[in-house]
């Protein structure tokens, strides 16, 4: 691995991101579900690069940093149960939904 690469992976960011869900309704983007993943920086290996869901702390930085970086487009992400959620402009969850928060969330 050439010392490039080596510098880029000694970062413990680099081992968080994200999987998405998205559900549609009538064709059209209802919801996107975001769910914050760990890639188990600092293990072995044959364990690092290995998806699992992130620890309730690291989920809220993931969600904190991927709220900031999308304030400049307008996007606006509810946060409920370590989930993220984006639904477009002028679509609401039907009250009870289990896809997620309407309003409100909790604090990121």
């Amino acid at each position: 691995m050439s010392r490039r690469v080596a510098a880029e992976f000694a970062h413990e960011w680099v081992f968080e991101t994200m999987l998405t869900r998205s559900t549609y309704a009538g064709g059209r983007l209802a919801e996107i579900a975001i769910y914050p993943v760990w890639l188990r920086y600092g293990e072995r290996l044959t364990r690092s690069g290995i998806p699992q869901a992130a620890s309730p702390e690291r989920a809220k930085r993931i969600l904190k940093w991927l709220r900031r970086a999308s304030e400049p487009y307008g996007t606006k992400i509810v946060v409920k149960g370590g989930v993220g959620y984006v639904r477009p402009a002028g679509v609401h969850a039907p009250p009870g939904s289990p896809r997620g928060p309407s309003k409100g969330g909790d604090s990121v």
